[in-house]
């Protein structure tokens, strides 16, 4: 049986997570800059004092979003890359796994790299906590996948793995934000083949890697 304290526990993470939810959808709408603690306390359908009791501030809000979103994306990428054999085949499927939790949130693309708290092409730098800890992992392995690449002759050697990968990222990331508040962008699957062109280019990928 459910104990007092693991109920309170749990209400409180439900609720907590109404909250983020709602601020998404209302900073979405207004933007970061627009929406205020009192539009997510009417969003979320309570007393802006319930929400200053979970949340001290609007960045809080961001922060927890920022959070829930990276480890969903971290989690996406781990499963779609799980029993695929051949580390550069890890890195394609990591590619367009990440795109597809672009297409299906889209909106939360729009609104971390429009949010004015800092510079939001480098990701690394806006991430804290467990998101930060998720987001390491997820690059570490990817590391490693270029890594193997290489001894596999697959890709270039005469670049670090380490620098290969911040370039995939770098990639990702300035195309993603450029889509992200873009009237109009290719079809998913076309994202797809002109990403990995433009990272298996700067890879060196070989044909038979291809």
């Amino acid at each position: 049986m459910r104990s007092e304290s693991q109920y309170r526990k749990r209400r409180r993470e439900v609720a907590a997570d109404l909250f983020v939810q709602s601020a998404e959808a209302v900073i979405a709408q207004k933007g970061y800059e627009g929406a205020t603690m009192h539009d997510i306390a009417g969003a979320a359908g309570c007393a802006v004092g319930t929400l200053y009791l979970y949340f001290k501030n609007k960045e809080m809000l961001f922060n927890a979003m920022v959070t829930r979103h990276s480890h969903a994306i971290a989690d996406q990428l781990a499963r779609a890359s799980a029993g695929v054999s051949g580390p550069l085949e890890q890195l394609r499927v990591r590619n367009e796994a990440m795109i597809a939790y672009f297409n299906a949130h889209r909106e939360f693309f729009r609104i971390f790299y429009a949010a004015d708290i800092g510079g939001r092409a480098n990701i690394a730098s806006n991430l804290r906590g467990s998101a930060m800890r998720a987001y390491l992992e997820s690059k570490a392995l990817e590391i490693e996948m270029a890594r193997k690449a290489q001894t596999a002759g697959l890709i270039r050697t005469d670049i670090p793995p380490e620098e290969m990968i911040e370039f995939l990222h770098g990639v990702m990331v300035t195309t993603l934000a450029r889509w992200s508040t873009a009237a109009s962008i290719p079809p998913q699957e076309n994202q797809k083949r002109l990403i990995w062109s433009l990272i298996s280019g700067g890879l060196g990928v070989m044909r038979r890697g291809a």
